[in-house]
């Protein structure tokens, strides 16, 4: 099942880059490996496109952001188990 959305700001200087984490939680009895999709400015990007989270833990994903102009940018991430 999916959960709500949620929004990550991402405050920085130009030309600096900021690393956060989603967390990722399997609530099943079996691992579970989500797709990840990154949708939206080239300024975000992920090392990879999936994650495996074993049964009823949570791991982190980062976000990579680079800040290469001055006004607000947006992308989308979705994760699909």
């Amino acid at each position: 099942y999916y959960l709500p959305c949620q929004t990550i700001e991402f405050k920085c200087m130009l030309d600096e880059t900021v690393v956060k984490n989603i967390m990722v939680t399997n609530p099943t009895k079996k691992a579970l490996t989500y797709l990840v999709k990154l949708e939206g400015m080239s300024d975000f990007s992920i090392e990879n496109d999936s994650i495996m989270i074993l049964p009823k833990q949570t791991g982190q994903f980062p976000v990579k952001f680079y800040a290469r102009v001055s006004r607000p940018v947006t992308a989308r991430i979705t994760f699909k188990a």
